[in-house]
């Protein structure tokens, strides 16, 4: 056999495993694996622990796996979709913490900078004291902190006029 035919030979069967090894993982995760995810999520719909769901799991910026599944509005019949829109709620908190943490790290802003350095309005701060039985409103004893807002001790309230 000449030498460019068994060279084109192996190049040929490394090619074919190579395709064969790929098509057994994706970006390095096993499909039984990824199916297990599949059962999770199929589990939780039917057991009604979630209305419905979406989940996308990503490594180095290729999509491993992506499912929509259940329902975005069971009641008008809409079926869950991979590009659903959610209420985030609280989840905005740990995104902004994250960002703030980031320009800690970058030596921007430091967690002990008082919140008036970037908003002048909360230079002269007043807090709910009580007093016997009632709520008095007195000037803070210090300014509130990056720290403060972050750990939710900041005083700042929602405004309900709840305790």
């Amino acid at each position: 056999m000449p030498l460019s035919l068994l060279l084109r030979s192996g190049l040929l069967v490394a090619l074919l495993s190579s395709t064969l090894v790929a098509q057994r993982t994706r970006q390095g995760f096993a499909p039984d694996r990824l199916a297990r995810l599949d059962r999770y999520f199929d589990a939780a719909i039917d057991s009604n622990r979630v209305g419905g769901l979406t989940a996308l799991v990503l490594r180095d910026g290729v999509v491993v796996y992506e499912r929509a599944a259940g329902w975005a509005d069971r009641e008008a019949g809409r079926r869950m979709t991979t590009d659903a829109i959610f209420r985030m709620a609280s989840q905005t908190k740990a995104i902004t913490s994250t960002a703030i943490l980031m320009l800690v790290e970058e030596g921007k802003i430091a967690l002990t900078d008082t919140v008036s350095r970037f908003i002048p309005a909360y230079a002269h701060t007043t807090v709910a004291s009580r007093t016997d039985s009632a709520h008095a409103v007195v000037p803070a004893r210090r300014q509130i902190t990056i720290k403060d807002l972050l750990t939710h001790t900041a005083g700042i309230s929602y405004g309900t006029g709840s305790n």
